[in-house]
Protein backbone atom coordinates (compact mmCIF):
# COMPACT_ATOMS: atom_id res chain seq x y z
CA UNK A 1 0.00 0.00 0.00
CA UNK A 2 1.36 3.43 -0.96
CA UNK A 3 1.85 5.84 1.93
CA UNK A 4 0.29 9.24 1.38
CA UNK A 5 1.72 12.40 2.86
CA UNK A 6 -0.29 13.81 5.74
CA UNK A 7 -1.63 16.78 3.76
CA UNK A 8 -3.20 14.36 1.27
CA UNK A 9 -4.66 12.04 3.88
CA UNK A 10 -8.40 11.74 4.29
CA UNK A 11 -10.55 11.27 7.33
CA UNK A 12 -13.12 8.55 7.97
CA UNK A 13 -16.04 10.59 6.62
CA UNK A 14 -14.18 11.32 3.39
CA UNK A 15 -13.22 7.66 3.01
CA UNK A 16 -16.83 6.65 3.62
CA UNK A 17 -17.94 9.09 0.90
CA UNK A 18 -15.42 7.65 -1.58
CA UNK A 19 -16.53 4.08 -0.86
CA UNK A 20 -20.21 5.08 -1.13
CA UNK A 21 -19.53 6.81 -4.45
CA UNK A 22 -17.78 3.65 -5.70
CA UNK A 23 -20.81 1.60 -4.70
CA UNK A 24 -23.04 3.91 -6.71
CA UNK A 25 -20.83 4.18 -9.80
CA UNK A 26 -18.92 0.85 -9.72
CA UNK A 27 -15.90 2.15 -11.67
CA UNK A 28 -14.15 -0.60 -13.60
CA UNK A 29 -10.76 -1.62 -12.25
CA UNK A 30 -11.39 -0.31 -8.73
CA UNK A 31 -10.48 -2.63 -5.85
CA UNK A 32 -13.35 -1.10 -3.89
CA UNK A 33 -15.74 -1.95 -6.73
CA UNK A 34 -14.54 -5.56 -6.58
CA UNK A 35 -15.10 -5.69 -2.82
CA UNK A 36 -18.57 -4.21 -3.04
CA UNK A 37 -19.69 -6.45 -5.92
CA UNK A 38 -18.34 -9.65 -4.34
CA UNK A 39 -19.84 -8.58 -1.02
CA UNK A 40 -19.46 -10.42 2.25
CA UNK A 41 -17.58 -13.30 0.63
CA UNK A 42 -14.65 -10.97 -0.04
CA UNK A 43 -15.03 -8.17 2.52
CA UNK A 44 -15.25 -10.35 5.63
CA UNK A 45 -12.11 -12.44 4.96
CA UNK A 46 -10.14 -9.29 4.12
CA UNK A 47 -11.34 -7.56 7.29
CA UNK A 48 -10.55 -10.62 9.38
CA UNK A 49 -7.07 -10.80 7.84
CA UNK A 50 -6.35 -7.13 8.57
CA UNK A 51 -7.53 -7.45 12.17
CA UNK A 52 -5.21 -10.41 12.60
CA UNK A 53 -2.39 -8.29 11.16
CA UNK A 54 -3.22 -5.52 13.66
CA UNK A 55 -2.92 -8.12 16.42
CA UNK A 56 0.46 -9.28 15.10
CA UNK A 57 1.69 -5.71 14.72
CA UNK A 58 0.68 -4.92 18.30
CA UNK A 59 2.65 -7.85 19.65
CA UNK A 60 5.68 -7.96 17.36
CA UNK A 61 6.10 -4.74 15.39
CA UNK A 62 6.27 -1.01 15.92
CA UNK A 63 3.96 2.00 15.69
CA UNK A 64 4.26 2.41 11.91
CA UNK A 65 3.10 -1.15 11.26
CA UNK A 66 0.26 -0.79 13.78
CA UNK A 67 -0.90 2.41 12.07
CA UNK A 68 -0.77 0.78 8.63
CA UNK A 69 -2.72 -2.31 9.69
CA UNK A 70 -5.29 -0.28 11.65
CA UNK A 71 -5.86 1.99 8.65
CA UNK A 72 -6.44 -1.02 6.39
CA UNK A 73 -8.84 -2.49 8.94
CA UNK A 74 -10.78 0.77 9.10
CA UNK A 75 -11.01 0.74 5.28
CA UNK A 76 -12.60 -2.73 5.32
CA UNK A 77 -14.94 -1.75 8.15
CA UNK A 78 -16.11 1.18 6.03
CA UNK A 79 -16.51 -1.06 2.97
CA UNK A 80 -18.55 -3.49 5.05
CA UNK A 81 -20.68 -0.67 6.43
CA UNK A 82 -21.37 0.72 2.96
CA UNK A 83 -22.16 -2.77 1.65
CA UNK A 84 -24.61 -3.31 4.54
CA UNK A 85 -26.25 0.06 3.86
CA UNK A 86 -25.20 1.63 7.18
CA UNK A 87 -24.96 5.40 7.10
CA UNK A 88 -21.79 7.07 8.30
CA UNK A 89 -23.77 8.69 11.11
CA UNK A 90 -24.42 5.23 12.58
CA UNK A 91 -20.69 4.49 12.92
CA UNK A 92 -18.89 5.66 16.03
CA UNK A 93 -15.22 6.21 15.27
CA UNK A 94 -14.78 8.43 18.33
CA UNK A 95 -15.52 5.84 21.02
CA UNK A 96 -12.59 5.16 23.31
CA UNK A 97 -12.02 2.20 25.60
CA UNK A 98 -11.13 3.42 29.08
CA UNK A 99 -9.96 0.03 30.28
CA UNK A 100 -6.20 -0.54 30.32
CA UNK A 101 -5.18 -3.63 28.39
CA UNK A 102 -1.81 -4.80 27.19
CA UNK A 103 -0.99 -5.66 23.59
CA UNK A 104 -1.48 -9.39 24.13
CA UNK A 105 -4.95 -9.01 25.65
CA UNK A 106 -5.95 -6.52 22.97
CA UNK A 107 -4.72 -8.90 20.27
CA UNK A 108 -6.91 -11.69 21.65
CA UNK A 109 -9.94 -9.41 21.83
CA UNK A 110 -9.37 -8.21 18.27
CA UNK A 111 -9.27 -11.78 16.98
CA UNK A 112 -12.48 -12.69 18.83
CA UNK A 113 -14.26 -9.53 17.70
CA UNK A 114 -13.26 -10.03 14.07
CA UNK A 115 -14.42 -13.65 14.18
CA UNK A 116 -17.77 -12.61 15.66
CA UNK A 117 -18.17 -9.92 13.00
CA UNK A 118 -17.61 -12.55 10.31
CA UNK A 119 -20.39 -14.65 11.83
CA UNK A 120 -22.78 -11.73 12.36
CA UNK A 121 -21.92 -8.79 10.07
CA UNK A 122 -24.06 -6.00 11.47
CA UNK A 123 -23.78 -2.70 13.31
CA UNK A 124 -23.84 -4.38 16.72
CA UNK A 125 -20.68 -6.34 15.86
CA UNK A 126 -19.00 -3.49 13.98
CA UNK A 127 -19.00 -1.14 16.99
CA UNK A 128 -16.94 -3.35 19.34
CA UNK A 129 -14.39 -3.83 16.56
CA UNK A 130 -14.17 -0.06 16.03
CA UNK A 131 -13.56 0.34 19.75
CA UNK A 132 -10.75 -2.23 19.70
CA UNK A 133 -9.15 -0.71 16.61
CA UNK A 134 -9.19 2.69 18.29
CA UNK A 135 -7.57 1.16 21.38
CA UNK A 136 -4.95 -0.43 19.13
CA UNK A 137 -3.83 3.04 18.08
CA UNK A 138 -3.16 3.91 21.71
CA UNK A 139 -1.60 0.59 22.75
CA UNK A 140 0.49 0.52 19.58
CA UNK A 141 2.05 3.88 20.49
CA UNK A 142 0.87 5.50 17.31
CA UNK A 143 -1.74 8.18 16.64
CA UNK A 144 -4.69 8.92 14.45
CA UNK A 145 -2.67 11.29 12.24
CA UNK A 146 -0.37 8.41 11.35
CA UNK A 147 -3.37 6.14 10.68
CA UNK A 148 -4.88 8.80 8.42
CA UNK A 149 -1.58 9.13 6.59
CA UNK A 150 -2.09 5.59 5.29
CA UNK A 151 -5.68 6.08 4.12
Amino acid sequence: MRRLNLEAAMNFAELYDVVLERKQTLPEGSGTTTLLTKGLDLILPKLNEECFEVALALEYQGPDEVALEVSQSFYYVICLSVFLGESFDNLDFSARMSEDVDAHELSKRLARSAALLCQRPCLSTIHPLLLLLSKSIEVGNTDLDKVFSYL
